[in-house]
């Protein structure tokens, strides 16, 4: 189970030496769907377009219990060495990519954890600081699991 999970039981009264028989952290988020679906496991943590999909593909065989705050996903950084105007361009190219026909069908070519979005969205350096200090400091109170 990876920080973000960890970090959000604790938030909501978990404790994981007392409420959990077994905790494992697996890589592939399709994997946790199937083995939920086969009952080989009770509960699974997974991004918001891995449990949407499933309960597209699985309507009534899942359930989603709860769902955290979003953080920033993938990132497209640009140097702060680039001319302002050409900074602006590329922003503005990218913020407003989906209303073109062929920007719709690059966005849907991603693959991977940041397929399925229909936009980007502007974020800041704070949003990411956010997110790694939650992660840090999950990571060092429940380090990850070896293998």
């Amino acid at each position: 189970m990876g920080p973000l999970a960890v970090d959000f039981l604790k938030n909501h009264g978990f404790v994981m030496s007392r409420d959990f028989k077994q905790v494992q952290e697996i890589q592939y988020q399709d994997t946790l769907v199937s083995l939920v679906l086969e009952g080989a496991v009770d509960g699974v943590f997974v991004a918001p377009k891995i449990a949407d999909d499933a309960m597209k593909v699985h309507p009534g065989k899942l359930r989603i219990l709860a769902k955290t705050d979003p953080i920033p996903g993938f990132a497209i950084a640009l140097s702060r060495k680039m001319p302002q105007a050409q900074a602006n361009k590329i922003t503005e190219a990218l913020l407003t990519i989906n209303q073109s026909t062929s920007g719709k069908a690059a966005l849907a070519a991603v693959v991977g954890q940041a397929s399925g979005n229909t936009a980007l969205t502007k974020t800041s350096s704070e949003e990411y600081s956010k997110a790694m200090v939650l992660l840090d400091a999950a990571e060092k109170l429940y380090p990850p699991l070896t293998k």
